[in-house]
């Protein structure tokens, strides 16, 4: 059965490696769902775990009407503060233009910040604009090394689910 489980976690994987678009969505938000007010009173005091959550929640209308200029903003002051999921939600609104004016250099910038800490959906998401010659240089070389970097980590990542 582990064996079974490892192979549906490969094939979803890869699926949505194969399929995704530059820009593909929004990070899914992981932390715990506390109260909208709680969360505005720390993302305000500066918490950084905050301010990504409350841009999630603006986002995907949790406990607020969905407001994708306000979620931008947030996600901004996560993202300023070194949030690498911050920083590739922020890339993937410019990218799509949800909030704000569609900006392919400013989405490749923040998709940088976020794919430098490591992050596979930047990485992948960079790779893909520097393909097409979206925000950045077209440079068949930096997309290969970036595509390569999220492939790696995806492996790692499965050899772990294996409990290898």
């Amino acid at each position: 059965m582990r064996k079974l489980a490892l192979t549906s976690k490969t094939v979803c994987l890869l699926a949505l490696m194969a399929f995704a678009s530059p820009a593909i969505s929004i990070a899914p938000c992981f932390a715990a769902d506390p109260s909208l007010p709680t969360l505005i009173e720390e993302a305000k005091q500066g918490s950084v775990i905050s301010q990504f959550e409350l841009g999630m929640a603006y986002v995907q209308g949790k406990g607020t009407a969905q407001n994708y200029p306000e979620a931008a903003k947030w996600f901004k002051s996560a993202a300023d503060q070194g949030n690498a999921e911050a920083q590739y939600n922020l890339g993937v609104m410019h990218a799509l233009g949800e909030g704000m004016k569609q900006d392919y250099t400013e989405a490749a910038k923040w998709y940088r910040k976020a794919a430098d800490q490591g992050n596979i959906n930047a990485q992948y998401s960079l790779g893909g604009m520097y393909y097409e010659g979206q925000g950045v240089k077209k440079d068949f070389a930096e997309s290969a090394k970036l595509y390569r970097q999220a492939a790696s980590q995806m492996r790692e990542a499965l050899s772990r689910a294996a409990g290898n």
